[in-house]
């Protein structure tokens, strides 16, 4: 069973933006890329990684909203 994609005008926010393929592209490159328009999200990723100096160190910290379970939830220090 293949689901369509919801028919619309393009003004209201839909399921189908949720899902990570061509209508989130479109809402990500017609609604927000040209709204919030800054360095950093020129690069277009979908996480962002923070250096936060900690007891003499620099600390890289990544956050992401992306749902998807790493394995392991801490990475080895290099």
């Amino acid at each position: 069973m293949i689901c369509p994609l919801p028919r619309g005008t393009g003004d209201v926010i839909q399921l189908a933006h949720g899902g990570g393929g061509r209508a989130t592209q479109r809402l990500l490159e017609q609604i927000f890329w040209p709204a919030f328009d800054h360095p950093a999200l020129s690069a277009r990723h979908d996480s962002a990684v923070l250096s936060i100096d900690a007891s003499n160190e620099t600390v890289r910290l990544a956050f992401t909203t992306d749902t998807y379970v790493i394995s392991p939830l801490i990475f080895p220090r290099r």
